[in-house]
């Protein structure tokens, strides 16, 4: 499920507007049951009034009800509990970032300020404005969900040999190259967020890399890692996810580099995007033509493979 949260300065105007022409927009497509659609303030001062008359009056002349609705606040506890933050205006961008503790999952309806109607009394002009860009956003967050993310993070996957240092090193990703060679026909966002090998991970890039992968809007993820420590980067992912987060991640890697001849990557890239729109929600391994749980697997460096452990042994 997809949650939004529209916020404007005192939410009895546009950002109700926006939440209720995006829940009749979401009905009238049989989406109801992917969205949850909230709206809240970034001030105070309205805070449990109903939504302004000549809004709800312009919302009826549509044939949408906000019935119910009350002004509150927007929380910091918002902030994890919404997948988009959604502001009407600059100036409540600007609010936000003093509330909340990111903007990473904050934006704008528009590419331009949609005009408050308390002011300008222009409540027609607003719900054309509201209106597009609740279209919009809906179609693009339907591509969302069709969408999966890769994030690169580095290990042997990525590297490639340098000739004159006579090493393997790292260069630009081989991700786009690989994708294009398997005519892969899924929409695809990559984020290249690391290019470090896996033995010299340190913890806080760790814990970037499970930031990043929990802060993504795409549901299925893809994270190409270094074998040698993937174990160790899926437990924390783990670990840290909410019970209820919805993701499917699967981390995968290789033994030997994409560049080099007699290379995994392929096969396992190819095992990991398959996976990862077949899981339920959780943490997996998939490498060498397996799917592991992420907390009962560990890597066999004499045979050189991944085996599956018993709860007891994953440690």
């Amino acid at each position: 499920m997809t949650s939004i949260l529209f916020v404007c300065h005192g939410n009895i105007c546009r950002s109700p507007m926006a939440q209720f022409v995006m829940q009749d927009l979401v009905d009238k497509a049989h989406l109801g049951g992917r969205f949850h659609i909230e709206s809240a303030a970034v001030s105070s001062e309205e805070i449990g009034n109903p939504v302004y008359p000549p809004a709800r009056q312009i919302l009826a002349e549509h044939g949408i009800s906000c019935r119910g609705k009350r002004a509150r606040r927007i929380e910091i506890e918002d902030y994890y509990d919404f997948d988009l933050i959604v502001a009407m205006d600059r100036s409540n961008m600007k609010r936000l970032e003093r509330i909340l503790p990111s903007m990473d999952k904050c934006r704008m309806l528009l590419d331009r300020d949609v005009a408050d109607p308390w002011y300008t009394g222009d409540f027609e002009a607003t719900m054309k404005d509201v209106e597009q860009g609740c279209a919009a956003l809906l179609k693009e967050v339907m591509n969302v969900e069709e969408r999966l993310r890769i994030i690169t993070t580095g290990g042997t996957f990525d590297k490639l040999y340098d000739a004159i240092k006579g090493e393997l090193t790292f260069r630009e990703s081989q991700l786009p190259r690989i994708l294009q060679q398997a005519r892969v026909t899924l929409p695809v966002h990559l984020d290249s967020l690391l290019a470090v090998d896996s033995l010299v991970m340190t913890e806080d890039q760790r814990r970037m890399i499970v930031a990043d992968a929990l802060s993504c809007i795409e549901k299925r993820v893809v994270i190409v890692h270094g074998t040698d420590t993937m174990v160790e980067t899926g437990r924390l992912l783990k670990a840290t996810r909410q019970a209820d987060d919805e993701h499917v991640f699967v981390l995968t890697g290789a033994m030997i580099p994409y560049s080099l001849e007699n290379s995994d990557a392929v096969f396992n890239l190819g095992c990991a995007l398959a996976s990862v729109q077949l899981l339920d929600s959780g943490v997996y391994i998939a490498i060498g033509g397996r799917i592991f749980d992420a907390d009962r697997v560990h890597k066999n460096r004499d045979k050189g493979v991944f085996e599956e452990v018993d709860d007891e042994l994953a440690t």
